[in-house]
């Protein structure tokens, strides 16, 4: 899977707190502020709709299921829920 694909099927939402533009289309969410704030609250009521961007050991970027903090990068909210344990490496 690559982001595009991730994308067309779970449907992230565009990032509407940011005040500029963010990566990923500007669907990606930080880890601060409001955004970090909605970010929780949304992973409360559903954590099958939020994905963390993390970077790995290879510095390459990994999109996985539900809240992390390790490593994180962002934050993605999406329309339609992912299985739980989902990841895959987007590596473009």
């Amino acid at each position: 899977m690559d982001y595009f694909e991730f994308a067309e099927t779970y449907k992230p939402i565009k990032n509407h707190l940011a005040n500029e533009e963010r990566p990923y289309d500007n669907e990606m969410f930080e880890t601060f502020d409001e955004e970090i704030k909605f970010v929780c609250e949304k992973a409360n009521e559903n954590p099958l709709k939020v994905a963390t961007i993390i970077e790995g050991e290879s510095g390459k970027f990994w999109i996985m299921q539900g809240f992390h903090l390790v490593n994180r990068i962002g934050y993605f909210i999406t329309e339609e829920e992912m299985p739980e344990g989902f990841e895959f490496c987007d590596d473009n």
